[in-house]
């Protein structure tokens, strides 16, 4: 009887789903002896199938959505650009032939090697997450394909800031979320050099300079179109790829309004009630 209810009930329920102002992305090390060679950085990059693992992410959820190109704006607002797509498309056939230029050949076990060295890197997975672990898997099969090796090394969530302030990896999965729509107001603290949420190590004083510049420009449309360029500029470095972003989720009863996943937007309270 119990369990006839929680049926019945289930059946009153409206799930309300949006996209959610966060960004999951794969981080290089460039300070990593291997990964500090441009083409190995963008074969790397190159062989990852983003939608594979946007799939294993979302599995279970009644939801999909456009991979994103960006980590400024998000594919939903206003003057949103696929930045990622101008330097760097999903393509296994260009990363093998990257890797060869690059002097990496494969070996009897279809691991590469060059001058003795194999092409092993090492990422951290935090935490017990079953869904983590999964991505985790998924991605060293990805990259199995093109010959290079992935260990994951299980670490205690607690281990994270230890993990990013030591640069203890070669390849990081993490993310971040937005708490409001001006996107390229925090661009330094993604792509600055020194910035302590640019892991990675990548930008340069030029880029830095270049930034700084932007960060000036008074009208909205105008520092968007100018953040636009600079990022594809900074994703030619190779050294952030984004994965997805991933819904907002609410369960309401039905009939109630004007309230759920709403992005940015936060209601006034006054505004909620039941629909006549």
């Amino acid at each position: 009887k119990d369990a006839r209810a929680r049926v019945l009930t289930m059946n009153d329920i409206d799930i309300r789903t949006a996209a959610s102002p966060q960004m999951a992305l794969l981080v290089l090390n460039l300070d990593s002896p291997i990964l500090a060679d441009r083409t190995v950085r963008e074969a790397v990059l190159s062989a990852i199938d983003r939608e594979t693992l946007a799939r294993i992410r979302f599995t279970g959820l009644n939801y999909t959505e456009e991979l994103p190109g960006s980590l400024s704006l998000y594919p939903f607002q206003p003057g949103y650009s696929d930045n990622l797509a101008a330097v760097l498309t999903h393509d296994r056939a260009r990363a093998e032939a990257l890797l060869e230029r690059a002097g990496w050949a494969r070996g009897d076990d279809g691991i590469r090697r060059k001058g003795g060295t194999r092409l092993s890197l090492e990422m951290p997975n935090t935490g017990d997450d079953v869904t983590g672990q999964n991505l985790s898997r998924a991605l060293q099969a990805i990259l199995e394909q093109v010959g290079i090796e992935l260990v994951v090394r299980q670490r205690p969530s607690a281990d994270f800031s230890q993990i990013v302030i030591n640069k203890e990896f070669d390849v990081f999965m993490m993310g971040f979320s937005s708490s409001d729509p001006y996107g390229m107001a925090y661009f330094c603290q993604v792509w600055c050099s020194g910035s302590q949420l640019n892991p990675a190590g990548a930008g340069h004083p030029e880029l830095d300079a270049k930034i700084a510049e932007m960060a000036r420009i008074g009208d909205p449309d105008e520092q968007i179109r100018v953040g636009n360029e600079l990022e594809r500029e900074a994703f030619a470095q190779f050294s952030n790829l984004p994965l997805f972003n991933g819904p907002s989720m609410v369960a309401v009863k039905e009939g109630l309004a004007n309230y759920g996943a709403g992005q940015f937007y936060v209601g006034p309270i006054e505004d909620i009630g039941w629909e006549k």
